[in-house]
């Protein structure tokens, strides 16, 4: 209630309506309101309140707005480590001048990039074995032992993200993604565009839906279907025929939330069938929406949006 009654006085304030009071919610218009069908439900009080509402208000339900947080989920994994490889490099080099970071989710993207990490674990491992076999002395041992040291630690990285590319999901390409940030640029000397030096690889993975967050998504769902249309076995059939014109949601690229999207869809509309087809034919994926959605919003403005609540 209060996340509806803070996007209905934004809503108002952004077109510039005023004279309206933001304390209560009218759901249903003058012309809609039907107490009568509810008598089991409202107490005296109830009527009292409804009727003045309805006397000091002209409004009309004009659209049901849901924002929701995702379902219950599995814990989420997160790893991060610096690279300057030149087959990591190389996604830099084929993507457009200035791009800062690439995204990988698909399961034929993250095949790829695994092939490229298994390329350059060969090259560490034969880094690290020419510098340890070409130290002779202790002095020159003591020199390469930061260079030993930060080869073992991507080395160490390296192989402890392979099997997570390797991994084979339920919702392949939902729960996994890794992220390539430049972290280093260089400027070369025959070229006016600047090249990426170093990376900072973002591996995160997990936090998939459990099967009890299915079922808080889809009865979330079953319950605002009969909330919208109680007693009325009318009410589904027109909002089948309506709902690609009418019914829409929006969902961020987070897998977690796309598969709750589609499951409070598979409630609301009451359908059958697995979870796939409907996440790929019933939820908008749209570039601007999931821009909006996926926004990063800055630390400090998150912490007075926290102080707020």
């Amino acid at each position: 209630n209060d996340c509806a009654t803070l996007i209905r006085k934004h809503l108002l304030d952004e077109c510039g309506v005023q004279g309206v009071d933001t304390s209560t919610m009218m759901i249903l218009g003058p012309d809609e309101e039907k107490i009568s069908q509810m008598s089991d439900a409202l107490s005296h009080e109830d009527y009292s309140m409804r009727h003045s509402l309805l006397n000091r208000s002209p409004e009309r339900l004009r659209s049901v707005i849901v924002v929701m947080r995702h379902g219950d989920r599995r814990p989420k994994e997160k790893m991060k480590f610096k690279t300057k490889m030149g087959p990591i490099l190389k996604y830099f080099d084929d993507a457009d001048p200035g791009v800062a970071e690439v995204k990988l989710k698909t399961p034929e993207e993250l095949a790829g990039l695994k092939q490229r990490f298994d390329l350059v674990a060969d090259e560490l491992r034969a880094q690290l074995k020419k510098i340890k076999g070409a130290a002779t002395d202790k002095e020159e041992q003591k020199n390469n032992s930061e260079k030993v040291q930060a080869i073992e630690e991507e080395l160490l990285n390296i192989d402890l993200l392979i099997p997570v590319l390797e991994m084979k999901d339920r919702f392949s390409g939902l729960e996994r993604k890794v992220q390539l940030k430049a972290s280093k640029w260089k400027q070369e000397k025959d070229e006016e565009c600047r090249k990426v030096a170093q990376v900072v690889v973002v591996a995160k993975w997990g936090g998939e839906l459990t099967v009890s967050g299915l079922a808080q998504a889809k009865e979330l769902g079953r319950r605002l279907r009969h909330d919208l249309y109680p007693n009325d076995p009318t009410g589904l059939l027109r909002l089948h025929s309506s709902f690609r014109h009418d019914f829409k949601i929006y969902s961020s690229q987070e897998g977690r939330c796309q598969i709750t999207a589609a499951a409070f869809t598979k409630g609301f509309l009451d359908l059958d069938g697995d979870i796939i087809p409907i996440l790929v034919s019933l939820v908008t994926r749209e570039s601007y929406a999931q821009g909006l959605l996926d926004e990063p919003i800055p630390k400090q403005q998150r912490d007075i949006v926290k102080q707020k609540i």
